[in-house]
């Protein structure tokens, strides 16, 4: 018997099919989209599932459940989307839309939660019953895993590091505040930091990636320049990563989990990104004389373990 996972995306879908062993035997996919009603998620969303069966060779006879990890807030017990800052949605009853196509026991959590669940169970977390995951896309998430089980919270909410303020009366945020997390550490602020700088300078290298248009710019030009050592894409990714280390030095000393794992397409930049984190982490850190200290790693595989992780929410 299988499992199902589904990630669901700011711009994208994905769904896997997760046999007994972690292992991903089959796989769906949607196309990109910029937004999604409610009723083109639920669309979509059993879209991929049925293509992942497809493309595994089953049928649903053989699925004992669904997992649905999605960013935002979710009521667990109601099967409902409540609120995610970077969709055009609220309330949305994705558990009993999803029952239309599926019938299936069906579970929704938190996306970062499910990384977490998935790298608690399959990836990084071998040492110790504490766990953390940060992902870092559009926006910033967090799941924690507490004695081998997502910590939720009163209302299944914990663990939403991106709206922890690291700057005081700093830029709006999304969610309403200022100052977040999420607005200095998210892919977002680094593309959005290099534009900035590039209005007033036309050496860098970026220029031709962009065919000298600003409105070209992503963070995969951004990576890649980063990578060829252009000037003016490492000084902000240094401030970047100064930011980052501030949140994740807060979460180590507040948590202090066995393991950090930095999951989202960030971990592209690999040691690049890792090393200087670690090395402010450690600077900063209220634990700096315990012998015990938590291992700050990437996710080798950030979306195939959420999957897994969502896959795996019935245990």
């Amino acid at each position: 018997m299988f499992r199902i996972g589904v990630n669901i995306a700011s711009d994208k879908i994905k769904a896997a099919v997760v046999d007994e062993y972690f292992r991903i035997i089959g796989r769906g996919e949607s196309e990109k989209k910029s937004k999604r009603t409610a009723d083109e998620l639920e669309s979509d969303v059993t879209a991929v599932i049925n293509h992942a069966m497809a493309d595994a060779r089953i049928d649903s006879d053989y699925i004992l459940s669904i997992g649905i990890a999605t960013p935002g807030t979710v009521d667990k017990g109601s099967g409902i989307v409540e609120h995610a800052s970077n969709f055009d949605f609220e309330l949305v009853p994705l558990r009993d839309m999803l029952w239309k196509s599926f019938d299936k026991p069906i579970y929704l959590e938190n996306d970062a939660n499910c990384l977490a669940l998935g790298e608690y169970k399959a990836g990084v977390g071998s040492r110790g019953d504490c766990l953390m995951a940060v992902t870092i896309n559009k926006g910033v998430g967090g799941g924690i895993i507490l004695d081998g089980k997502i910590l939720g919270g009163c209302n299944g909410t914990a663990g939403e590091v991106g709206h922890m303020v690291i700057n005081v009366d700093g830029e709006q945020c999304t969610c309403g505040r200022r100052g977040c997390f999420e607005t200095y550490a998210s892919i977002r602020a680094l593309v959005d930091g290099v534009k900035k700088e590039l209005e007033n300078d036309k050496s860098s290298m970026l220029w031709g990636m962009i065919d000298n248009n600003l409105d070209n710019l992503n963070e995969k030009h951004v990576y890649e320049a980063i990578g060829l050592g252009d000037e003016l894409a490492n000084k902000v990714f240094e401030k970047y990563v100064y930011y980052l280390s501030v949140g994740m030095t807060n979460i180590v000393n507040i948590f202090q989990p066995s393991t950090l794992v930095i999951g989202g397409d960030i971990c592209t930049l690999g040691n690049t990104l890792l090393n200087p984190i670690r090395r402010m982490v450690e600077e900063q850190r209220f634990s700096v004389h315990s012998f015990w200290q938590t291992d700050i790693c990437l996710s080798g595989s950030g979306s195939d373990m959420t999957l897994i992780g969502a896959a795996l929410l019935d245990e």
